[in-house]
C-alpha cells in the first residue's frame, strides 16, 4: 500500500492534494451521506441551476450534482493546481456544465464574484480556516 504522507507544515500543500484525491474516501466517513444530503438541499428548479463550489477538490461532490440536475452548472474554485488539474480532466465530460478556476479562500474576494448563484456550497474546506478567517 502506498505510504499516506501528510503535510506537517501549516496550510495545504500539493502533496496533501495529492494524499486526499487517492484517499479521500477514507479521511472523510459517510462521504455518500453527505453528497446525499448536499444533493436535497438544493432547490428544484426547471429553469438552469447555477451553483458555486469553494474548494471542489476532486469534483466528487460537483459529479453528483452534475449527474442528478442536468438544468445545473457547476463553478469550482480551488486553491490546488493538483486538484484542478485532476478535477477539471474528470469532469470534462460536462463540457461547459462545469469550470473551475483557482483561488485563495483567505482572500474574500471570490466572495464578490459578479455572477448570479442560487447556491454557495462547500463540503471540506471551511475548517481550514482560523476562527478569525472564518468570521469574515
Amino acid at each position: 500500500m502506498d505510504e499516506i504522507l501528510i503535510s506537517q507544515e501549516p496550510g495545504w500543500d500539493e502533496n496533501d492534494s495529492r494524499t486526499f484525491i487517492n484517499y479521500g474516501r477514507y479521511f472523510v466517513p459517510d462521504r455518500q451521506r453527505l453528497i446525499d444530503i448536499f444533493c436535497q438541499l438544493l432547490p428544484r428548479k426547471k429553469t438552469q441551476l447555477k451553483v458555486l463550489e469553494l474548494c471542489s477538490g476532486g469534483g466528487i461532490l460537483a459529479k453528483a450534482l452534475l449527474d442528478r440536475f442536468p438544468n445545473l452548472t457547476v463553478k469550482g474554485l480551488d486553491g490546488s493546481d493538483e486538484m484542478i488539474n485532476f478535477t477539471k480532466e474528470k469532469l470534462s465530460q460536462y463540457g461547459s456544465r462545469f469550470n473551475i478556476k483557482k483561488f485563495d479562500l483567505e482572500n474574500i474576494s471570490w466572495g464578490e464574484l459578479n455572477e448570479p448563484f442560487e447556491a454557495v456550497i462547500s463540503s471540506l474546506c471551511i475548517h481550514h480556516l482560523d476562527e478569525e478567517q472564518k468570521q469574515k
